[in-house]
């Protein structure tokens, strides 16, 4: 396989210009020759990178910076402030042809290849050269290549529609040759797709290079006409066409095997190149392909994905587009803590779409056990995003509870949407987390739900909790007697058994909902003395034994159990050093030195057993300790984890 002189040519934006170089070195362009890689801004920039390839105009005053700023819900609003931005791209990208071309011829040539890329596009280079590599050494193939149409998420390629190019050509060398012009029909296909990039040839460039001031026109207001398709790539089409080229196909380029010869192919997926210059992300097709498959329109898929989290990204493919490059990996690898969620309009086609990750973490309970604590360690890592608010208490929203009652699995897909909204934008190649900590949500059996769902498979989940007695008073704060005594009466007169069964947010929890138990003398099931006993929160929230065993089979692996009692009395650095790594965070000696405040646990508070209140609240809580220590025993049993403590701590069953 012979080393093709392969050149980059990446249009930078000439705001941030500094920033997005320097994230480009330090990813996927890293190792690459910086004589090969050409950073190309207009006059005017603010990029001062003595390395950047200055085009020799500027970027007129007014003209919009993205397409959000005349783009509304995938629909032109303001054509002119649209036109204008279409328009000072074409003309440079026209400025990097012809400096390409000039480049190409000269002796000896700087280069074989170059390739024309946005500054948001990743691509694989070591794929990109074994694809180089199948074609003829040097450059002396006019190769122009990309996409090549842009039918469908997922179609083939169509023939139809590169005969019409091809018809175009023709009779436009006909009418050369007549000394007249052909018009360019509107209704041809309008571009190669720019998706991650096109490819074009020395030989190409070459050959064109006379002829290219023919082009310069189609950088003028409106030369490309008013529809959607009038950007950068759209003119190459265009241009190219009216000078007898169109784009390179896989069949054009002899990558596939004709009767009586062997393929050239490089890659055992196949040569398509419409796979292999992919517009979106791998992660869509692959997601497209496995549930609806891959004929649908983009629309479709958008309107049926919308907030999904779906399949990490494929590595055998060549583009990773529109997400921005990261210091974090050089490689094309995906980010194993990040389940992608796709968020688009319903109304916009497939270039008005972008992609984050889903909210990575939640520290779920229990209440009053002092879950902030961790919470501020994990926002103190670099790597954590801060979300606007510590709690968004989401499963307690009236709105979101009635969205979910009935169906709950229906409703599921919507709700992450809604959830991950609350939260900022995390690119998937940003190798960032974000979340949240909301005690309550260890009662929430939507939560639960929630959490075990596909869509948040990745999802890391902590439960911290506290002695039972302890977290209890501390919630019932000065005036604990009152509902304390109304449970214990109850407890006493009907027993725990009767006690649980009262307690809805326990029953729903239970495998099975609770049948009718056995009548206990002096006990009335009607008494609405039962509903008092359950009514305040603080009590039945440390019957850990009804909530915890859920959970532990919800999250599985990915569940994070901790004890107040334990935790104080550890080092800062022992605890979030496991709470990092427990999340998958990087974590060095440097770092954990900057966190070496105590995590503002207070010791575990010894009550006097004397006093009746603690001594009933400790009655009341025996049962549930002993049952939790047992489920931990057993969850031992079924499959040994290291997030999992195997038993209760000791000071929870200390005796009356």
């Amino acid at each position: 396989m012979h080393d093709a002189h392969l050149t980059f040519w990446v249009i930078v934006p000439e705001q941030g210009t500094d920033e997005i170089v320097r994230a480009l070195r330090n990813s996927w362009l890293r190792g690459l020759r910086a004589a090969d890689v050409m950073y190309c801004v207009a006059n005017g920039s603010d990029g001062r990178d003595a390395a950047l390839h200055w085009l020799p105009f500027s970027r007129p005053e007014g003209t919009p910076t993205s397409r959000e700023q005349f783009n509304l819900k995938g629909e032109v609003f303001d054509i002119w402030a649209k036109e204008a931005y279409n328009g000072f791209l074409r003309r440079k990208v026209f400025m990097m042809l012809q400096e390409m071309a000039r480049r190409a011829a000269l002796r000896p040539p700087q280069l074989d290849y170059a390739f024309l890329l946005d500054a948001d596009t990743a691509v694989n280079v070591s794929n990109l050269r074994r694809f180089l590599g199948a074609l003829p050494p040097g450059g002396v193939a006019r190769v122009y290549t990309g996409r090549c149409l842009q039918d469908g998420l997922a179609a083939p390629p169509s023939p139809t529609r590169r005969k019409e190019i091809a018809r175009f050509i023709r009779l436009s060398e006909r009418y050369r040759r007549a000394g007249r012009v052909l018009a360019w029909n509107e209704r041809l296909p309008p571009s190669p797709g720019g998706g991650p990039g096109i490819l074009l040839s020395r030989a190409l460039l070459t050959h064109l290079r006379p002829g290219l001031e023919a082009c310069a026109s189609l950088a003028l207001p409106f030369a490309m006409g008013r529809g959607s398709y009038a950007g950068g790539d759209s003119m190459l089409t265009r241009c190219f066409a009216m000078l007898g080229v169109r784009c390179s196909t896989e069949l054009d380029l002899g990558l596939e095997a004709s009767p009586g010869t062997p393929s050239r192919c490089p890659f055992a997926h196949g040569c398509s190149l419409t796979a292999l210059f992919r517009k979106n992300p791998p992660w869509l097709y692959y997601a497209v392909e496995r549930h609806i498959g891959g004929r649908r329109a983009v629309r479709a898929v958008v309107e049926q994905f919308d907030g999904l989290g779906l399949d990490t990204p494929l590595h055998d493919v060549i583009s990773f587009h529109h997400v921005r490059p990261t210091t974090h990996d050089a490689a094309m690898r995906a980010d194993p803590r990040c389940a992608i969620r796709l968020h688009t309009d319903k109304t916009s086609h497939a270039r008005w779409w972008s992609s984050s990750c889903i909210p990575h973490f939640c520290l779920v309970g229990a209440p009053h056990a002092n879950s902030t604590a961790l919470l501020d360690a994990l926002l103190a890592h670099p790597d954590v995003v801060r979300p606007s608010r510590r709690s968004f208490a989401f499963f307690h929203r009236p709105h979101v509870i009635a969205a979910a009652r009935g169906k709950p699995s229906v409703a599921i897909p919507r709700l992450v949407s809604a959830y991950s909204e609350l939260f900022p934008q995390v690119d998937p190649r940003d190798f960032r987390l974000t979340g949240e900590a909301s005690a309550g949500y260890m009662y929430s059996h939507l939560a639960a739900t929630f959490f075990s769902s596909t869509h948040l498979r990745l999802a890391r989940l902590v439960i911290l909790l506290r002695d039972p007695v302890s977290r209890t008073l501390r919630a019932l704060e000065r005036h604990p007697e009152q509902a304390v005594e109304a449970s214990f009466r109850a407890f006493e007169r009907c027993g725990a058994a009767r006690l649980y069964a009262a307690c809805p947010q326990g029953v729903e929890f239970a495998e099975r909902p609770a049948r009718q138990l056995p009548p206990r003398a002096g006990c009335v099931p009607s008494d609405s003395q039962m509903e008092l006993a359950v009514s305040p929160p603080a009590v039945w929230q440390s019957w850990y034994h009804l909530f915890v065993p859920r959970w532990i089979k919800v999250a599985r692996s990915r569940l994070l159990l901790l004890f107040y009692e334990e935790v104080s009395r550890q080092p800062t650095r022992s605890v979030v050093s496991r709470l990092y790594r427990f999340m998958r965070l990087p974590t060095d000696d440097h770092l954990l030195a900057r966190i070496d405040s105590p995590l503002c646990f207070q010791t575990a508070t010894r009550h006097d057993f004397a006093n009746a209140t603690v001594r009933r609240l400790r009655s009341l809580m025996e049962l549930s300790v002993s049952t939790l220590n047992e489920q931990l025993k057993a969850a031992h049993e079924q499959q040994d984890d290291e997030w999992l403590p195997r038993r209760v701590p000791a000071e929870w069953m200390q005796p009356l």
